[in-house]
């Protein structure tokens, strides 16, 4: 990808590894605690019709129902419906209910030489879970591979000033 642009020639990167409930969440409005599954359709569309190859990492108690659905105090699905479609398509990666999702999407973003769309600065990340790099290390990878990003309505806008690693 060329630095500081979302698609062109250039691609040098094509996996977009998108945080699905912190997408989903800023879309359907963090106060609200709302998931929005219409959100994470269209952050993965912005991608996709860029060329870039995206894949939703997020725990797999989000789409379940009823007693067994998400757990208490976890924002609420807005269209699980829509959501589970997206885990049959193959659009999403769903991780083990009882493990940290962010684990997941942080190590298969850095094993793919990735990009990650997500408000999370990771600090848990950067300071808990440092055996194998340094935090600095830590911290100089998820400055320089995270994108982060804003809805305006349904207007999906990654930050302008990402440059591509």
């Amino acid at each position: 990808m060329q630095s500081g642009s979302m698609g062109g020639a250039g691609v040098r990167r094509s996996l977009v590894v998108v945080d699905g409930p912190n997408v989903a969440c800023r879309h359907g409005g963090v106060a609200q605690r709302r998931f929005s599954v219409k959100g994470l359709r269209i952050a993965r569309d912005f991608f996709t019709s860029r060329g870039l190859t995206t894949k939703i990492i997020m725990p797999e108690y989000m789409t379940y129902s009823g007693k067994h659905g998400p757990r208490p105090g976890a924002p609420q699905v807005d269209d699980l419906a829509g959501l589970q479609a997206l885990v049959r398509e193959g659009h999403v990666a769903l991780t083990p209910s009882q493990d940290y999702d962010d684990s997941y999407a942080l190590s298969y973003a850095r094993s793919k030489s990735a990009v990650i769309v997500t408000n999370d600065r990771y600090s848990d990340y950067i300071k808990t879970r440092a055996n194998d790099t340094t935090q600095k290390q830590r911290l100089d990878w998820v400055r320089a591979n995270c994108i982060s990003f804003t809805f305006i309505d349904d207007d999906f806008l990654p930050n302008p000033d990402f440059k591509w690693p």
